[in-house]
């Protein structure tokens, strides 16, 4: 069984559950979860995910001994050492997929890292299992918050929109800032651009961890935007974001390239920013947060 530790925000947890899964088929052998970690950051709470850990395997119990509070990789490597696990780590933050193309991995192999690179899940029947996998949840606390939360806006026709994802938040705290935020005010405006020379009619509904915050840097395009959807809690904004079947214009985030990702509409229009980190020496030869179906829209600076 290949294992996988979860940390940092939601899309980071998806990226490394779906190259779990990738690699463990690749391998001929199953998946599963080594450590769940909370993330207060990121408002994440292992409780909040319980019915996707219950999918990916059911022979992996998150008791006492495998979730922790914070990640700490000290800690990672004691309860790995204990348990006589091998971890496997990337090269870089975001990892080329040669990184693993060629490394066997056995059943006490631990991936840890972030792992965003498509190519580690690529081909259609992943992309049909990761889909199953990461379906929206009817059952549970967090299927009961989306369908409060679809009554909420059911003014919206969201089969009808594209989404807008501005992420301010953690990347506005100083020890991310000089990582992640990147300006992109030019990028908003060209993609908006971009999707309504193809689509005229097209209508965008926002999605902000900073609803009034955003104003101040993205008033551009304030006047492009129907509503907005602030919805504190990640999993809902996460399957409220996939409904906007249309498509949508993503952030620098992992969690809109999943949203973007997880539409199975074959005509959607998505767009990317060409950059995503201000930290060069992030990427590995290159962007490696590309996706097949969406268009790269140059940031501007």
């Amino acid at each position: 069984m290949v294992k996988t530790v979860l940390f940092a925000g939601l899309g980071n947890r998806l990226f490394q559950i779906a190259s779990a899964y990738g690699l463990s088929r690749k391998t001929d052998t199953t998946f599963g979860l080594a450590i769940v970690c909370d993330e207060p950051a990121h408002n994440i709470r292992v409780s909040d995910y319980e019915f996707l850990y219950s999918r990916v395997s059911t022979e992996c119990s998150l008791d006492s001994t495998s979730v922790l509070p914070f990640l700490q990789m000290s800690v990672v490597i004691d309860i790995c050492a204990k348990k006589e696990l091998k971890i496997e780590t990337q090269s870089t933050f975001a990892s080329e997929y040669e990184d693993f193309e060629n490394k066997p991995l056995s059943e006490k192999s631990v991936m840890f890292g972030y792992f965003q690179n498509e190519k580690y899940f690529s081909g259609e029947q992943n992309r049909k299992d990761i889909l199953a996998l990461f379906k929206e949840p009817t059952e549970c606390l967090a299927g009961e918050l989306i369908f409060s939360a679809v009554q909420k806006y059911s003014h919206l026709d969201l089969d009808d929109m594209y989404f807008i994802h501005i992420r301010m938040g953690d990347y506005m705290y100083p020890a991310n800032r000089g990582i992640h935020f990147v300006d992109l005010r030019t990028y908003y405006k060209r993609a908006i651009e971009h999707i309504r020379a193809i689509d005229p009619n097209a209508k965008f509904v926002l999605f902000t961890d900073s609803p009034v915050a955003y104003k101040k840097l993205y008033s551009n395009i304030e006047g492009d935007i129907i509503d907005i959807i602030d919805e504190k809690n990640p999993v809902v904004a996460f399957y409220m974001m996939i409904r906007c079947m249309k498509g949508g214009i993503c952030a620098n985030s992992t969690f809109s390239w999943w949203a973007a990702w997880m539409n199975n509409n074959p005509r959607k229009i998505v767009t990317i920013p060409s950059k995503w980190f201000n930290d060069e020496s992030a990427y590995h030869r290159g962007h490696v947060l590309d996706m097949d179906c969406a268009t790269t829209i140059d940031v501007g600076e």
